[in-house]
């Protein structure tokens, strides 16, 4: 047959190759070769189709016979290609530069020797040869791609973003790419930003399952869970064996507490990936939850048997052994982790947490520096390093930090409020009008108000919303800014700027030493302390507040049990008061006949009508919840019982507190002993009630 006639069939065999006809190809392709040896044309295009199928050794064979015949630079950017899918890199590389060194102003081979040190995890060399071949070709779609896949894992995220977005000017059609540059935004915690690529990749790719998933976890971090299990649920209809979509629900349901629902999700996703352990770990994560520590720990130990050279196996084991106190196990498990991966920053931060609660603080600062200093903009670990400066009493640091909180991921306190309007920055207020936002728990807004005069003073307008429940107590109280109530919108708010309430300490250059008003800053409603003595207090006995139980979603380590509160009945001439509101209050169900407390939690219907009946109070003692700071607030005398390791806010070690002069503290003196704490309580009440 003549060369004419095999140029015919090799063209039509061509147009099979490019329309997805593989099949149709491989014939023709065999038959020209068989019948002309030497073409070396279709001995490589062969040779990629062979590729196409991962018939990888086949292919070299071909490719290899083109290259003998007739040696060009695209015959060996071929030949790399192969040898890179088999993870032969290193050959790869070889072939690459023999064909840069025939075309050095070819921009393929570049990329690939940009792929292969991309998978040889050797990133700055993989930056340098993309980088070339978009010099070569700036429209290089996918150098641009994988620039800002490996910019990301750096954690470059200001990079990553301008190559995802030079991508998308050379394709506006990949779903993928919006994806990636959402995932970033999220990374970044610009929440809006990530969650219109999201819906933007989906726009382009209605079923696209991914962004469903993303948007899913993005509503859980703004804790909009209706969103987020709409999403979560549309991924699992267009796709039922989705194993993804069913880890994501999991961790949603651990988030808000349905440890059951959340094991069934785990094991539907074990069902459709049954030779995958890391599902175990979820798991063990969603038994950890519930507090069902020995049932975390036995999945726990499948997975390390399973996957013991997974780092992540280790820091879960390390996790479970610090929360039943056996801490060198738990160091030994997190140094692994680390051992195993050593730019793994949840190891370093869950470390530095365990030495905090040893009391270590110098080596917990070690690991959150070592964590920072590998991912420079990961919020958790400035609110770790914010709240260890704080606890060292140093807060020009400690609120610098803290500042990161609101980019947290999976923080369980009421999420913080956004806005189109510019976040203040400190600078001078003169003819504008500062929005400030309660956030985190109620005790935080109780203490945190106090900054509130001072921030008036330096001038500018102050509006302070309030949390519900709230408005009236403040409103009640001279704090300079002018009071909101929580059900206001932010759309009927006029103002120029807006903060957080605990942002304002680092503004105001607040230290340790210069806390304003801890004689008292709060005053209750005369009428309603009056009401409250003629029904409940016209006694001469020594009257104590009592709460023993806070949010119960919060730190369980504050609980304690009402039985040891029950004792103070015993101490001549105290009556005792109840201030447990909702959670908790089903233990006054079970005290003895015998002893009496009055409930007061049932007649309150905001902190206005709690600050009334702790002004009746001779003394206060509690747990840590908000309750304490009213009292505090209100300078009224509190006793505060505290557990080993308590809240950065009570710091380490002293018994009394700057932010309160009527406060007294009681640590433990060991972790969950709270017998001995109230032992010196009572000690401490028969000395001043003889």
């Amino acid at each position: 047959m003549s060369s004419k006639e095999n140029l015919s069939k090799l063209n039509t065999a061509l147009k099979y190759h490019k329309n997805g006809q593989l099949p149709e190809a491989e014939i023709i392709y065999r038959q020209v070769i068989e019948e002309e040896p030497e073409n070396y044309n279709a001995l490589n295009l062969f040779g990629i189709l062979l590729f196409q199928h991962k018939r990888y050794e086949e292919a070299i064979i071909y490719v290899e016979k083109a290259i003998d015949i007739h040696p060009i630079p695209y015959f060996y950017i071929n030949l790399g290609n192969i040898h890179s899918a088999k993870g032969e890199f290193d050959k790869a590389i070889d072939f690459y530069n023999e064909s840069l060194e025939m075309d050095p102003n070819n921009p393929d081979p570049w990329f690939g020797l940009g792929m292969c040190y991309k998978n040889k995890n050797e990133n700055d060399k993989a930056i340098e040869y993309y980088e070339k071949a978009i010099k070569l070709n700036p429209s290089f779609y996918s150098a641009h791609v994988n620039l800002g896949n490996i910019y990301k894992v750096k954690n470059e995220f200001d990079k990553a973003i301008e190559n995802y977005k030079k991508a998308i000017l050379f394709n506006q059609n990949d779903p993928d790419i919006y994806n990636s540059l959402g995932l970033v935004y999220f990374d970044r915690y610009e929440i809006e930003e990530a969650i219109y690529c999201f819906q933007k990749a989906i726009k382009i790719k209605p079923n696209y399952e991914k962004a469903y998933i993303n948007l899913g976890n993005i509503y859980k971090t703004k804790g909009e869970i209706t969103q987020a299990l709409k999403y979560l649920n549309l991924a699992i209809e267009m796709n039922p064996d989705n194993y993804a979509s069913y880890i994501s629900l999991g961790n949603l349901m651990i988030y808000i507490n349905k440890t059951t629902d959340a094991i069934n999700c785990f094991k539907i996703a074990t069902q459709l990936k049954p030779n995958d352990p890391a599902v175990l770990l979820n798991i063990g994560n969603a038994y950890r939850e519930a507090h069902h520590t020995e049932t975390a720990l036995e999945y726990y130990l499948k997975a390390l048997e399973l996957m013991p050279d997974k780092a992540e196996v280790y820091v879960n084991l390390g996790n479970i052994y610090s929360d039943i106190y056996e801490f060198e196990q738990a160091i030994g498990f997190y140094n692994k982790a680390i051992e195993l991966k050593p730019d793994y920053v949840e190891a370093y931060l869950n470390l530095g947490s365990l030495f905090i609660t040893m009391k270590n603080i110098e080596d917990a600062m070690n690991c959150f520096q070592k964590a920072l200093e590998i991912k420079p903009n990961y919020a958790e670990t400035h609110l770790n390093l914010g709240t260890t400066y704080l606890l060292m009493k140093d807060f020009t640091n400690g609120f610098k930090h803290y500042e990161w909180r609101d980019k947290v991921k999976d923080i369980k306190h009421p999420k913080y409020t956004e806005f189109q309007m510019p976040k203040w920055d400190g600078s001078p207020l003169e003819g504008k009008t500062l929005l400030v936002c309660h956030e985190q728990g109620l005790g935080d807004t109780l203490q945190f108000v106090r900054y509130l005069p001072q921030l008036v003073s330096n001038g500018g307008k102050v509006l302070f919303k309030a949390p519900s429940g709230m408005e009236k107590l403040l409103k009640q109280n001279d704090l300079k800014a002018e009071i909101i109530d929580s059900f206001t919108p932010e759309n009927q708010i006029e103002f120029d700027c807006y903060t957080y309430l605990l942002n304002i300490p680092s503004y105001l250059n607040s230290t340790y030493d210069n806390i304003p008003l801890a004689e008292g800053y709060l005053k209750a409603d005369s009428e309603k302390v009056n009401t409250y003595k003629e029904k409940y207090f016209n006694n001469d006995s020594f009257k104590i507040g009592i709460k023993w139980q806070g949010n119960p979603n919060g730190n369980k380590n504050r609980e304690i049990p009402l039985e040891l509160f029950l004792k103070l009945a015993d101490i001549k001439n105290v009556k005792l008061y109840s201030f447990q509101k909702g959670y908790g209050t089903e233990g006054l169900k079970k005290v003895p006949k015998n002893i009496e407390i009055v409930d007061l939690g049932s007649t309150f219907n905001d902190f206005s009508d709690t600050a009334a009946a702790i002004e009746n109070l001779d003394l206060l003692i509690s747990n840590d919840t908000s309750l304490t700071h009213l009292s505090g607030a209100l300078a009224k005398k509190t006793w505060i019982l505290l557990p080993f390791i308590s809240e950065w806010r009570w710091f380490l070690d002293s018994e009394d507190s700057p932010w309160y002069k009527s406060v007294r503290l009681f640590r433990q003196k060991e972790m969950d002993n709270w017998q001995e704490v109230m032992d010196r309580v009572i000690e401490e009440l028969n000395k001043i009630n003889k």
